[in-house]
């Protein structure tokens, strides 16, 4: 059984339980590790003036009504920094299982390779492959969420 190491643990620690189950479902699957999930208003800003995302919405961002992120960054385990980073097919796997995992538990998941959900990575704009997060803003008590779940 394939199991996240102490800093993936971490990060999804503070992400949105869907996002947890998804993870936690698809590392049996395939190896991958979870490089980044919840921002502070601080963090976006920085990447903002560097130039690294395009305005200040995130879903990595906490809300009123929820505190955890309702995206993260994943990366394809093993991976080689920063050659990796252009094999597009590697991610595309990658993305296929965390959108199936999603689906079984009744949870869209957008992808950042594929921000039209047109499963051509040549049509999507601002290729972000590492990106997935929620499709909306779902679940965020634990009695919607059971419910979700449960069908």
């Amino acid at each position: 059984m394939r199991y996240f190491d102490e800093e993936s643990s971490k990060i999804l620690g503070k992400c949105h339980p869907l996002l947890r189950i998804i993870a936690e479902d698809s590392i049996k699957i395939t190896k991958f590790t979870v490089i980044e999930g919840l921002r502070t208003l601080k963090d976006q800003k920085q990447l903002l003036e560097k130039g690294k995302v395009r305005s200040l919405k995130s879903k990595h961002l906490p809300t009123q009504t929820c505190q955890a992120s309702r995206a993260f960054h994943l990366l394809p385990y093993p991976f080689k920094y920063p050659e990796d980073f252009k094999n597009k097919e590697r991610f595309s796997i990658l993305a296929g299982v965390i959108i199936a995992t999603g689906k079984k538990y009744n949870t869209d998941i957008i992808w950042g390779g594929d921000w039209n959900q047109t499963f051509d990575p040549k049509k999507t704009k601002k290729y972000n492959g590492v990106h997935f997060e929620l499709a909306c803003d779902y679940y965020e008590d634990d009695i919607s969420l059971r419910r979700h779940l449960n069908g």
